[in-house]
């Protein structure tokens, strides 16, 4: 963590295939007396403001297609926008909505059938993304497994490209499973 003043800034890859740590992470800071001052253009790295604490309600919301009335709706039911993903592959926002101590937090999304369908389109979503990768990796690898191992002198050698595809098939086959123990945790509670 580092702070200049009153600013504090952390960096939290990866969120979007867990948004309810997210969520629950910003909530915590917020009742630390961190208050979300803004989030940078990728999405990864937070800026918080030292003030009083808060109780604060987040919500990282998932969409395919959003448009100006999206934002109206959410907007008008008293909810912030903090952040925004540009990408045209992940449609992120992270909302706000503060709320009084001992008031029931404010839900975005109140039905829980609504909170599955959307859980288990970002799962879907990711493994449609990412799956067809750690196939391809995994062909690259087998083809590449017996020379993995021993050279012409006998001595055993790991290929750099061999070794960049296996944390490649580690990292992207992660981003699924984390998505799907997203879509798991929200059926289980």
């Amino acid at each position: 963590m580092k702070r200049d003043g009153l600013l504090i800034k952390r960096f939290k890859a990866g969120w979007m295939y867990s948004p309810d740590k997210l969520e629950n992470w910003l909530e915590k800071m917020a009742a630390e007396g961190n208050r979300l001052h803004r989030v940078n253009k990728l999405g990864n790295t937070f800026y918080f403001r030292k003030t009083e604490p808060q109780s604060v309600k987040f919500s990282a919301d998932y969409q395919n297609l959003s448009n100006d009335s999206y934002f109206e709706i959410h907007r008008q039911a008293g909810w912030k926008d903090e952040y925004s993903s540009k990408g045209g592959l992940q449609k992120w926002t992270i909302w706000s909505k503060e709320y009084e101590e001992g008031e029931m937090p404010p839900s975005m999304y109140s039905d829980k059938t609504h909170k599955l369908k959307h859980a288990k389109r970002i799962a879907f979503s990711y493994t449609m993304l990412f799956l067809p990768l750690v196939l391809m990796y995994l062909f690259i690898v087998s083809l590449n497994i017996g020379q993995m191992f021993q050279n012409e002198e006998g001595w055993t050698i790991i290929n750099t490209n061999t070794v960049m595809f296996f944390f490649c098939i580690l990292m992207f086959g992660t981003f699924i499973t984390k998505s799907w123990m997203y879509y798991f945790r929200l059926r289980r509670a």
